[in-house]
């Protein structure tokens, strides 16, 4: 049976790129600031890959081209350890069509890799590590209820550069609250000792319900202010262009060719599917995820017939909060996504029936110096946030959008 999917009509999404995201719910513990969808019931894991094994073999009849990139997150991918991630793997390249990956991510923490894991990723067909290390400092790293030390980072990525691979990204976070012997340029000059080729940094945010706000709310610990963030930020950028790192992104850092093409494909809206309880998909007209319950998840999906005698891939039971995109939506996504990235928004992009308005609104965004206009190497139009204005970003985005 074929699916029905991929109604593909805006310009930016008529490349012939798909992208394939899968979620990984796991984690051995939950880190102070986190709020995303994870547990830490390891006993459900055989359950679970057997489920996303069935996952993909419906979407596997509904995909015809060829697969762009791949991003396997979380949670703790590299939590299922050698067999069952290799399992996973497997079946990835048995069941899509991956002669022409461009980029295979998988995260990891860095106290899960060992020589055995980093062999299974590589031969596995996985050309691009992203290692979760936050901080490099000890004092800060327990206090985030991190499992790894800044030792075993260095032990990882040389781990993962004697199997071969030549693409590791790590993540940090700035704006961290002042603990133990904690300095942040000391972390940034640490960060860029790696030698890595990407690296994520965010801005720490105190999400509802995690341990890091129940301590602020407390008196516990104390944020740092709104300009000692952006001090941060500043600096990070300063040094990470020093460094040879291209700032793509307002979050992200590359050496020359290693920007992440799998999240550079999602902020150009180009389609992409979601396998795993919590992820999400977009096809160009909708946008859906996966039923956030990975009990619920495996019980689903383990019933053959309730999940394939279906005609389109929306009438799936794992799949919950359909959401219709409309010329609206696409505007916003296209000013919101766009003004993240060094090039800007594509002004061919805006859909005509807000070409007007999107005119009155850069016009003005341009006269406060908010926004400047670049031609790029077709001399088409785009607009961005210059550099020095990129940690305005929300309120930019939020004047420019419908």
């Amino acid at each position: 049976m074929k699916i029905k999917l991929f109604h593909v009509e805006h310009s930016l999404l008529n490349s012939g790129r798909i992208g394939l995201y899968i979620h990984v719910p796991f984690c051995k513990s939950k880190c102070a600031y986190c709020d995303f969808y994870r547990i830490v019931d390891l006993g459900l894991v055989d359950g679970y890959v057997e489920a996303l094994k069935r996952e993909m073999d419906i979407y596997s009849s509904s995909i015809d081209g060829k697969i762009s990139t791949i991003y396997i997150g979380g949670g703790t991918p590299s939590i299922l350890k050698t067999k069952k991630i290799g399992e996973v793997l497997r079946n990835i390249n048995e069941k899509f069509d991956c002669s022409e990956i461009e980029e295979f991510t998988v995260e990891c923490n860095p106290e899960d890799i060992d020589e055995n894991l980093a062999k299974a990723l590589y031969e596995g067909g996985v050309n691009r590590i992203s290692l979760g290390v936050q901080s490099m400092n000890d004092s800060m790293l327990r206090f985030l209820n991190r499992r790894h030390s800044g030792r075993k980072i260095n032990e990882a990525i040389e781990i993962l550069r004697a199997e071969g691979f030549r693409n590791i990204s790590v993540d940090m976070i700035f704006g961290l609250p002042k603990v133990g012997d904690f300095s942040f340029k000391e972390d940034v000059d640490k960060f860029i000792g790696l030698g890595v080729e990407h690296l994520s940094a965010y801005s720490l945010s105190y999400e509802e319900g995690s341990w890091l706000t129940r301590l602020v709310n407390e008196g516990k610990v104390e944020r740092l202010d709104d300009d000692e963030v952006a001090d941060q930020y500043a600096y990070l950028t300063m040094k990470m262009k020093e460094a040879g790192y291209d700032h793509y992104e307002i979050s992200n850092y590359c050496k020359k060719g290693f920007h992440s093409r799998h999240n550079s494909d999602c902020w150009k809206r180009i389609p992409y599917i979601g396998m795993g309880p919590g992820s999400y998909s977009f096809d160009g007209k909708k946008r859906w995820n996966d039923v956030e319950n990975v009990r619920e998840y495996i019980k689903i999906l383990s019933d053959e017939s309730m999940v394939m005698n279906v005609d389109y891939m929306y009438d799936m039971q794992f799949i919950e909060n359909i959401e219709n995109i409309d010329e609206k939506d696409i505007y916003n996504e296209v000013v919101m996504l766009g003004l993240r990235t060094n090039k800007g928004v594509r002004y061919n992009d805006i859909p005509k029936k807000y070409i007007r308005y999107f005119d009155d609104i850069v016009s003005m965004t341009i006269k406060d110096g908010m926004v400047e206009k670049v031609n790029d190497e077709l001399e088409e139009k785009y607009y961005k946030i210059p550099e020095e204005k990129l940690f305005l970003l929300d309120m930019i985005t939020e004047k420019m959008m419908l």
